[in-house]
């Protein structure tokens, strides 16, 4: 244990840490008075091409199955009214299994 002096960064007095523990408590309080649909996360998006297309790999611990190819050219999809060209690429990328860019 530390002796700094009070005022010092390194330091959490009495009052610091009582609005810390209130906050904390308030915090965890809201979060389990919110209704179940506000924790509720959205599901999974499903292309059912990629297993047949690709081999699959876990996208870390989601649980999600992802293919091993991605959409690149984001340059493209990403341009501002470049609808005409980004259009096409995403389905065109859908269409061979890709389920994540």
């Amino acid at each position: 244990m530390t002796h700094d002096a009070p005022g010092d960064p390194g330091t959490l007095d009495r009052r610091d840490f009582l609005k810390l523990g209130g906050a904390a408590a308030t915090g965890f309080l809201a979060g389990s008075a919110l209704p179940q649909s506000a924790h509720a996360t959205r599901p999974f998006p499903h292309n059912p091409v990629t297993a047949g297309a690709m081999p699959t790999r876990n996208l870390g611990r989601t649980g999600y199955r992802v293919g091993i190819f991605s959409l690149g050219g984001q340059a493209e999809v990403e341009q501002p009214n470049n609808e005409a060209v980004a259009v096409p690429i995403v389905e065109r990328a859908l269409d061979l299994g890709v389920n994540y860019r």
